[in-house]
């Protein structure tokens, strides 16, 4: 096994503690999975060892190879079956060469549920921003009424 890969297996539980959040790490060379660092909410359904292409990730490795660039993409509840994660995919380079990945699957759960509530506060907002502007038209109208009314009566 590559060194780098080796000393990465090593220090990835820190970047969970580092980075303070419900992250789960896979660590990989070209071939397969070398290492997993789950949480309780993130899991991989796949064992240590599985070949990335039986795990269907093979053209995100391709991607990666071909550009030389990470892979960012949002996975949702429905797919992962738990919760929503970001999950940032980035080469593992040596000397020039990739050699691996290395790949940070984040819980975005609390994210997604302030963005609902942010979501529906914008809507309540807007929501009464036009009820506000209705109730000023209403008046408006009802004083022009009450005038055509009044007009109406003078003429009578």
């Amino acid at each position: 096994m590559n060194v780098l890969l080796e000393n990465l297996i090593e220090v990835a539980p820190l970047f969970a503690e580092v980075l303070q959040q419900d992250v789960a790490i896979a660590i990989s060379d070209m071939e397969q999975y070398l290492a997993f660092y789950e949480t309780d909410t993130l899991k991989y359904p796949f064992p240590v060892g599985t070949k990335i292409k039986e795990a269907g990730f093979d053209y995100i490795i391709d991607e990666i190879y071909r550009t030389g660039e990470p892979v960012v993409d949002i996975v949702s509840r429905e797919v992962t079956g738990s919760v929503d994660i970001k999950t940032i995919i980035a080469p593992v380079m040596d000397q020039g060469e990739m050699v691996g990945c290395i790949s940070l699957s984040i819980n975005i759960e609390k994210e997604a549920e302030f963005d609902n509530y942010a979501s529906m506060l914008r809507m309540s907002v807007n929501a009464a921003n036009k009820s506000i502007h209705n109730a000023g038209r209403k008046d408006l109208h009802t004083k022009q009424f009450e005038k055509m009314k009044g007009q109406l009566h003078d003429t009578l």
